[in-house]
């Protein structure tokens, strides 16, 4: 089954907020997760115009094809049916559970009503 993913780069004062999508392995541990909290470790004072970028090279160098990293894509906005949504905003990973599906509307959920958790920030790295 997929493991449907968002993630939301928070632009700056001088980029835009970029949402990209990854169709499945989007779940924390051992997945894109687990990914994205380990490069924004090990890189701080991330540049939020190249954040993407930069981590599918440093991913891409250190894990190979094996990260499977392929189909990340940009997307337009936030899709309805996923499981975690990645939020990157000020050198601080976060990301928002979806803990259960509404089978009546599982599309109309907002995603900041969801469970959320930091993944890395200043204070952890």
């Amino acid at each position: 089954m997929s493991t449907r993913a968002n993630i939301v780069v928070e632009g700056g004062e001088f980029s835009p907020t970029i949402t990209y999508y990854k169709h499945h392995d989007g779940y924390i541990e051992g997945g894109l997760g687990g990914y994205l909290a380990e490069f924004v470790k090990d890189n701080i004072d991330i540049d939020e115009s190249k954040f993407m970028t930069q981590f599918i090279i440093y991913i891409s160098r250190k894990y190979g094809e094996s990260a499977n990293l392929q189909e990340i894509e940009v997307n337009s906005s936030v899709q309805g049916d996923i499981e975690y949504m990645y939020q990157f905003k000020n050198n601080e990973l976060g990301v928002y559970i979806r803990e259960e599906w509404r089978e009546d509307n599982p599309f109309e959920e907002n995603y900041k009503d969801w469970k959320y958790v930091t993944l890395v920030n200043k204070d952890i790295y």
